[in-house]
């Protein structure tokens, strides 16, 4: 799920070339052609850069930042995420404020076929792109006919393994922040929990408990936990793995349903899964919002061997009393 915009460092990259193009006028040696080279492919360099719904602000300024240091061109484009696209203009407007010239930071929202046509162009040789694993392999597959490089963050399942030694009553209040931030629309998001078997009812209490206390409301107001998800697409999205975890034999532990008092905005009560093994749909794929499933293990082998019985490998969470 991502969007995006485009940075261009024209202005010094036609110093840098006339720069060049003067040297190369005035001694025609081998260290000014080279410069002049350079210059030129630095003016035809492209970055393109694909945003996340989530930390949007985040991903723009460090690629726009990075753009700049490379004194390339950066592209951002809205493909599935076109539901929060105006924050992209918030940007904008302090890129403006900042002083760029005109023509340096472009805007370009659009769906899947911008995508495409830019990883096409000719004039695009370097590809980054943050969102769904479908698009990400067709990005992937459309750089490798044009050989040229691509840099993929994916989707996430990833695991936090709380050790037998942990204190359930610490790891409480690192419960959202670990497990479901920003609503759970966050890909390095740990929405597996792994307990010890021994603690494990105890273990689903807890975590559901820590859940369910936190507020529910208008994103607006700071003391705002979980709001609402990004769209009604998604909300339903992330009713169907509720469903699916359900017939699958998974526990509701809490959650599962709608929060009453919200019927502005598309809103998922926070949900935790007991008895769920990790074969089950809601294990092994990203749901992308407040959903966590929590899995027993025996022992620390069978715990490492659980967190990377997964098609994912974005990041992970250990908790331990002894480091």
């Amino acid at each position: 799920m991502a969007t995006s915009f485009v940075v261009r460092k024209a202005r010094a990259l036609d110093l840098s070339l006339g720069k060049a193009a003067r040297r190369v006028t005035s001694r025609a040696d081998d260290e000014a052609l080279h410069d002049m080279r350079v210059a030129m492919r630095r003016l035809r360099t492209l970055l393109r850069l694909a945003r996340p719904l989530y930390g949007r602000f985040r991903s723009d300024t460090a690629r726009a930042a990075f753009s700049e240091i490379q004194s390339r061109t950066g592209n951002l484009r809205d493909e599935e995420a076109l539901e929060t696209t105006l924050d992209g203009y918030l940007l904008m407007e302090l890129v403006a404020e900042a002083g760029f010239p005109d023509g340096v930071v472009n805007l370009v929202p659009g769906g899947a076929q911008t995508g495409a046509m830019l990883v096409a162009d000719e004039g695009v040789d370097k590809v980054a792109f943050t969102g769904s694993t479908q698009a990400g392999r067709q990005i992937a597959l459309a750089c490798a006919q044009r050989l040229i490089p691509a840099t993929l963050e994916l989707g996430g399942k990833s695991a936090a393994i709380v050790l037998d030694d942990a204190s359930l009553a610490d790891f409480a209040p690192m419960v959202v922040g670990v497990c479901s931030p920003n609503t759970g629309q966050v890909c390095r998001a740990c929405t597996r929990v792994l307990v010890p078997e021994l603690r494990y009812d105890e273990a689903v209490e807890v975590i559901a408990g820590a859940m369910a206390a936190a507020p529910v409301g208008d994103p607006m107001q700071p003391d705002t936990v979980f709001g609402p998800v990004v769209s009604r697409r998604q909300r339903d999205r992330i009713e169907e793995y509720i469903a699916i975890g359900l017939a699958a034999g998974a526990r509701l532990a809490v959650g599962g349903g709608r929060p009453a008092g919200h019927d502005r905005g598309y809103y998922v009560d926070p949900t935790v899964f007991g008895n769920v093994t990790n074969d089950m749909r809601i294990a092994r794929e990203e749901i992308f919002g407040p959903v966590v499933v929590v899995l027993p293990y025996r022992d620390d082998d069978d715990a490492v061997s659980i967190a990377n019985d997964s098609d994912f490998g974005l990041g992970g969470f250990i908790y331990t009393a002894d480091v």
